[in-house]
């Protein structure tokens, strides 16, 4: 069923608006013309300002820094942190203990499911179905973001226009080239057993040819990759970051 809505002109502006909300079209910044309004005065008493919303001048006055009996917002005791202060972490690597005991935590309650989330939760159906249109996405060659790293795109002579994921990626992409050695970026999926128990696919990073076999570029190393490492049957070749840093 249809509300029928009575219309009128802006005095205004001229423009038809419902009889319900003329009078905010008027006190608001919609009309084109001066606000016509029915409390006395459109700017602040002490600063002179020009409020054209009634709530929007009462809530001025309130917290107005010319008012003598103004009332002060609450700020967080963390506001400002950003200006100046130094976070707890900051300088800190992956080999720190406190980051270690930090991102195992994590990761182990998040395996175990210890991990609660508020809001709103995907039944296992849905899960299922989501995974599923995942690993169709995969087997149908998309190449997804790796964590925070930033994608970018090379254009090698020998492996062809490729996408890698950071900056070790790249570097790695740049020094096989520089070696003139036959590689490609890897697209082959393995499929090994997960910590939860279910099928998974682990994708290397790079197939070299000098190197007699797949080669992956790892930052911080986790107990999920030592599962999918412990299980892959081909030759396998870890860079570090050590590793990564002493190419030349």
């Amino acid at each position: 069923m249809k509300i029928k809505r009575n219309y009128t002109n802006c005095p205004g502006c001229n423009k038809k608006i419902s009889v319900s909300t003329i009078q905010r079209h008027l006190n608001g910044k919609q009309c084109g013309k001066k606000p016509y309004t029915q409390y006395h005065g459109t700017s602040c008493n002490f600063c002179d300002r020009e409020i054209l919303n009634k709530g929007s001048l009462i809530a001025h006055i309130k917290r107005c820094k010319l008012n003598p009996n103004r009332i002060p917002g609450k700020r967080s005791p963390n506001a400002g942190r950003k200006k100046g202060c130094i976070a707890w972490n900051k300088g800190l690597t992956a080999n720190d203990p406190r980051i270690q005991k930090m991102l195992n935590t994590k990761h182990i309650n998040y395996i175990t499911g210890k991990t609660i989330y508020s809001g709103h939760q995907h039944t296992e159906e849905s899960k299922e179905r989501i995974r599923q249109s995942t690993l169709r996405r995969h087997a149908a060659g998309w190449d997804n973001k790796a964590g925070r790293c930033r994608k970018y795109t090379y254009s090698s002579p020998i492996a062809g226009d490729i996408t890698v994921d950071g900056t070790w990626e790249l570097k790695v992409a740049e020094w096989l080239d520089s070696k003139n050695y036959n590689w490609k970026r890897n697209t082959m999926r393995f499929k090994y057993v997960h910590l939860n128990g279910r099928d998974a696919y682990y994708t290397p990073d790079f197939w070299v040819e000098e190197l007699g076999g797949y080669l992956e570029v790892k930052g911080f190393e986790t107990e999920l990759d030592r599962c999918k490492w412990n299980q892959f049957k081909e030759s396998l070749i870890v860079w570090k970051k050590e590793d990564i840093m002493s190419l030349k």
